[in-house]
């Protein structure tokens, strides 16, 4: 359960942030909704998808461990 709490953390961040917004807590919330649902897309995605295990049994991470592969060269 704990590899998908990022993913419903941000799927359940996302209305929050959206009715903060409409009553008036700042426009800055607009921010905050479009960020956590374009995770919470990513996601879904990953979720769904077929190819790769480690996006579908940890989705939103495993961007993360992509990206640290990628610039692995770099660092050493």
């Amino acid at each position: 359960m704990s590899r998908y709490l990022l993913l419903l953390l941000c799927v359940f961040a996302t209305p929050g942030f959206v009715w903060l917004a409409i009553l008036g807590y700042g426009s800055i919330l607009w921010i905050g909704a479009a960020i956590s649902g374009a995770l919470a897309l990513v996601g879904m995605v990953d979720v769904i998808q077929t190819r790769q295990s480690i996006r579908r049994n940890y989705p939103i991470l495993s961007h993360f461990r992509f990206f640290f592969e990628e610039i692995r060269p770099e660092i050493r």
